[in-house]
């Protein structure tokens, strides 16, 4: 039988660090093996003291130990494409530090020179990164920025003016929470933009699209397996349609959409 450790009688921090012992030594596959050949300190102490899922603790003991304990590329790359799924968007460098991840490391480790080499090696694709996607001000701040920015200018900022700016932030965090540069073009009291195009997609059609994945995989997909799949639009678009900065919202709107979907099936049943 175990010794019953004295949990009351721990920090939190003590305990956590208990968790990444037991879990770097038994290496478990998921939560049933942990509970199998460890089980110390225990889900139920952790979810108790920490307020962390398997899931997020996992992730964090990966995080914290990223220097000392993983040797291959491919564990990077998997860390921190969970960072990403864990944060809704790709990590800046601000939240790498934050997550015990050295940057220098990183960089000397994949033999590159700048962060979006690394990201480029991470994400396989290209990325002009300047900004953490997620903003502290409201709607009505990010407006009275753009009008500023656009007066210092002398004429109407458009995304490469953004981009190219050190001054604002880039296009994509006022594309995303206005919906579209046009968009945000009117609300700051522009003429707006006249210009025929065929739009592809519409919020109700990202839904509907998304609600049949999510009961094809029964979870939310990860933005990796967003990018891999054809049926989806890319999660900047996704966000960009639903108006807000993080997949997370977008999966519990999702969710929300799903019960109300069965709530309304068995109440046509009766």
């Amino acid at each position: 039988m175990k010794e019953k450790l004295p949990y009351a009688k721990m920090s939190n921090e003590q305990i956590f660090d208990l968790f990444v012992k037991m879990y770097f030594k038994i290496r478990p596959k998921d939560a049933t093996e942990y509970i199998k050949k460890g089980n110390t300190p225990s889900l139920y102490i952790i979810k108790k003291r920490l307020n962390l899922t398997w899931n997020e603790i996992k992730i964090k003991a990966d995080l914290g130990n990223l220097k000392y304990v993983r040797k291959n590329k491919s564990d990077y790359i998997e860390i921190i494409k969970n960072l990403e799924l864990k944060l809704g968007h790709i990590p800046n460098q601000n939240e790498l530090k934050n997550n015990n991840i050295s940057m220098s490391f990183l960089l000397k480790k994949f033999n590159v020179t700048t962060y979006s080499d690394l990201l480029k090696i991470f994400f396989n694709k290209n990325y002009i990164y300047k900004t953490h996607v997620q903003v502290k001000e409201s709607d009505e701040e990010l407006l009275e920025m753009y009008k500023n920015f656009c007066k210092k200018l002398g004429r109407v900022a458009t995304t490469q003016n953004l981009n190219e700016s050190k001054k604002i932030y880039n296009a994509a965090i006022f594309t995303i929470r206005f919906g579209s540069m046009a968009n945000l073009r009117i609300l700051a009291g522009y003429e707006p933009y006249i210009r025929q195009h065929y739009q592809k997609y519409t919020k109700f059609k990202i839904l509907d699209i998304l609600k049949q994945k999510y009961i094809k995989f029964k979870r939310p997909l990860t933005i990796e397996e967003i990018r891999n799949d054809e049926d989806i639009p890319n999660h900047i678009t996704i966000l960009r349609y639903f108006k807000t900065t993080s997949m997370k919202t977008v999966w519990k709107e999702i969710e929300q959409e799903l019960i109300k979907d069965y709530i309304k099936k068995t109440n046509n049943k009766d």
